[in-house]
């Protein structure tokens, strides 16, 4: 009985959660993402990402 309500608790409070935009790049530009105001971490210098206008690679 306790789960059904559990179940019923996450569904009813998942069903009310809303979700909001946090950031959003087009990459409208070209060069390597350092290049243009992001930032290297977690491995940085490894590989660098790329962006070729509407997509990003990973070089």
């Amino acid at each position: 009985m306790r789960t059904l309500q559990l179940a019923a608790s996450i569904l009813l409070f998942a069903a009310s959660a809303t979700a909001q935009l946090i950031l959003r790049d087009d990459f409208n530009y070209t060069n390597a993402l350092t290049f243009n105001g992001w930032f290297a971490h977690s491995s940085g210098g490894q590989k660098q990402i790329w962006s070729q206008g509407e997509f990003a690679v990973l070089n």
